[in-house]
């Protein structure tokens, strides 16, 4: 029971000895393994880990750490692993993933809102909004609505008889998109009334029919022969 008592004391005297001293690293270009297996014979601690690991791992220091804790967690981590303790082993495995090496989630906006005439504010259903080389229509009400990951969305909005208008929209559910009507200015009509031409006589008695050679090309059918149209 005695030499029991006094292993035990021993071990946690030298247990003490090595989480409290000063441990130095001085490496150049060193592979990581070769590295554990100084601390080992130094410090008489033990490493369990996965050649595939640490294979590729070249460790360039010259530090001194408070404790072998520090020095195996500084270590560590340049190789991307981690450790876990178990009395005087330690066990290295791969860190694991973190949410910074996870693919991120996607965040979605919303940007909608309603095409309308600038002057009365009447709606414009079937508008043209064009966005990242889409397009979409508005609805009956002159309503929109786009979900896309980006923060800020370039618009090209086209209706018939205005204007076309390119603006930038920010995520909301209000945006009022206001078009200006074209105005499209016609020429000058003048309509003149002319007195109806005298083309044909009829005289007293059925059939009598007078013309002359300036009528005759208004009659239907070939002009040379309109003297038997009109007989016919």
């Amino acid at each position: 029971m005695i030499k029991y008592t006094l292993l035990v004391f021993c071990i946690l005297i030298f247990a003490n000895t090595v989480s409290s001293q000063q441990i130095e690293i001085n490496a150049e270009n060193k592979p990581l393994q070769e590295v554990f297996f100084e601390l080992r014979d130094v410090y008489n601690i033990e490493f369990i880990y996965n050649r595939k690991y640490i294979k590729d791992c070249y460790i360039t220091k010259s530090k001194t750490y408070n404790s072998i804790e520090e020095a195996i967690s500084d270590l560590t981590q340049v190789c991307n692993l981690t450790y876990e303790k178990k009395g005087n082993v330690f066990v290295i495995l791969p860190a694991s993933k973190n949410k910074t090496s996870e693919t991120p989630q996607k965040i979605y906006y919303t940007f909608s809102g309603i095409i309308t005439d600038n002057k009365n504010g009447e709606t414009l259903p079937s508008a043209i909004v064009q966005y990242k080389n889409k397009y979409i229509t508005t609805d009956a009400s002159g309503s929109f609505s786009i979900r896309i990951t980006d923060s800020i969305l370039n618009v090209k909005i086209s209706y018939l008889g205005y204007y076309k208008q390119d603006t930038m929209l920010l995520p909301a559910t209000n945006h009022i998109v206001k078009l200006i009507s074209t105005e499209v200015k016609l020429k000058e009509v003048i309509v003149k009334s002319e007195t109806p031409i005298f083309d044909m006589h009829v005289g007293q008695s059925s059939g009598e029919i007078k013309l002359n050679h300036k009528i005759t090309t208004f009659l239907p059918g070939n002009q040379e022969n309109g003297i038997y149209n009109m007989l016919r």
